[in-house]
């Protein structure tokens, strides 16, 4: 009966060390996994943010790009420029400072915050590039 005892002690615990070693595999393996799935997120958050932030840099530049040139417009106008003008230059100084923040939140953006930075600045960019077209045809309107 010891043999037995004795055989089946060893059994067990060979037994044991199979379960304990497999366990510990497919931790290893579930680490491994999450640590692919984790640097793919982080690869798909960096090419995200950086196609955001050049869409958004474009748009800023445009603007940009607009106001000087209504600056100018407006010098040379003097008295007869449309009041009209004058807001609509205002208005579009106040969006391109909103579109300057919302550059600025994408990139201090984490992986953690990105879905909420992303919809925000969307929605933001949308807005404004909306604003911006049709104050385009407004103001070429004016001159």
């Amino acid at each position: 009966m010891s043999k037995l005892m004795s055989i089946l002690s060893v059994s067990a615990f060979f037994i044991a060390s199979l379960l304990f070693v497999q366990c510990g595999e497919s931790s290893e393996d579930a680490k491994l996994k999450m640590e692919e799935d984790r640097q793919q997120m982080v690869e798909e958050f960096n090419e995200e943010r950086d196609q955001l932030l050049s869409e958004l840099r474009e748009l800023r530049d445009e603007m940009d790009e607009e106001l000087r040139e209504l600056g100018s417009r407006m010098e040379s106008a003097g008295e007869e420029l449309n009041e009209g003008v004058e807001d609509a230059y205002a208005e579009l100084t106040d969006d391109r400072s909103d579109l300057q923040r919302a550059i600025d939140d994408v990139e201090n953006a984490t992986v953690e915050s990105w879905e909420k930075v992303k919809s925000k600045t969307e929605e933001v960019y949308s807005d404004i590039s909306t604003q911006f077209a049709d104050w385009r045809d407004s103001i070429e309107e004016s001159f």
